[in-house]
């Protein structure tokens, strides 16, 4: 009986050896199958991902005949807008009398321009900025070509001498331009020799005792300037008067058609007379 429970044992050991080795190789077909349909998931995966990228980074003209339309609008209207028959080739100036009209149109940065790419306000601060003369301006366009600029300029007041260049100024002391006015008109003239441009200032204190002295004495329209005599005039007795540029023009003109009744009484021939100080005039 041992001996057949022995080998009864070993049989059944043996079977339970058997059915392992075969649960073992049906597993490992399991998980081949397995593995091999993960793997092949994630690779088809991967190619769609792929090429939907692919399809996404190129635009699908071909499905959006709407967006190659508008890119060939914007395409056409570009060309139309910077076609050469639309650059400005006439620039009319209207109502100029001291600044040049090809000074005008020059500052105003229209010319080059295509008749779309003027703008009406920026060329207008630009001829009010360059051209000092210009107290309004008015810029506008027509088809094809055309642009019309009307200006207004400023009132002149009086001509400014120094260093051999007269300039016009107007009532607020502005240096508009070089030139001098056809006619009757006030000048300054300037001892000192500074150096001046269109756009600098003249003090309103002179111009103010220039232009009051004027009304006084109609008759003489020259005066003289110089920084430590202020505003003066010459006589036709060839004697130099000194107004400076504060006080009285009036009561300084009173003064000295005083002293000079004076001196034809006395025969007095002055060098100079000083009226800078309303009350303390004095001569040599």
């Amino acid at each position: 009986m041992p001996g057949r429970a022995d080998k009864d044992s070993k049989g059944t050991t043996a079977s339970r050896r058997a059915s392992a080795r075969k649960s073992s190789r049906k597993a490992s077909r399991r998980s081949e199958t397995r593995a091999g349909r993960s793997y092949q998931h994630l690779a088809d995966e991967s190619n769609w991902v792929a090429r939907s990228r692919r399809r996404s980074s190129a635009f699908p003209w071909e499905k959006s005949p709407g967006a190659a339309l508008l890119v060939g609008c914007a395409v056409l209207l570009i060309c139309f807008l910077t076609h050469p028959a639309f650059r400005v080739r006439a620039i009319s100036v209207w109502g100029q009398k001291l600044a040049g009209p090809e000074e005008i149109a020059s500052a105003s940065g229209i010319e080059g321009r295509t008749i779309f790419q003027v703008n009406p306000g920026q060329a207008e601060a630009r001829i009010l900025t360059r051209c000092p003369s210009i107290e309004f301006a008015e810029v506008s366009s027509r088809l094809p070509n055309d642009v019309i600029i009307e200006v207004r300029e400023r009132n002149i007041a009086t001509v400014w001498e120094t260093s051999g260049e007269r300039f016009l100024v107007d009532e607020t002391g502005l240096i508009l331009v070089r030139g001098e006015i056809v006619g009757q008109s006030v000048l300054i003239q300037d001892q000192d020799g500074l150096q001046r441009q269109p756009g600098d200032w003249v003090s309103l204190d002179i111009l103010s005792m220039v232009w009051e002295l004027n009304r006084s004495m109609p008759e003489v329209n020259q005066f003289l300037y110089s920084e430590v005599h202020g505003v003066s005039i010459l006589i036709p007795q060839g004697w130099p008067v000194y107004f400076g540029t504060e006080g009285d023009p009036a009561f300084k003109v009173g003064l000295l058609k005083a002293l000079m009744a004076d001196f034809r009484t006395r025969g007095i021939h002055p060098q100079y007379v000083d009226l800078r100080l309303d009350q303390r005039p004095a001569y040599r």
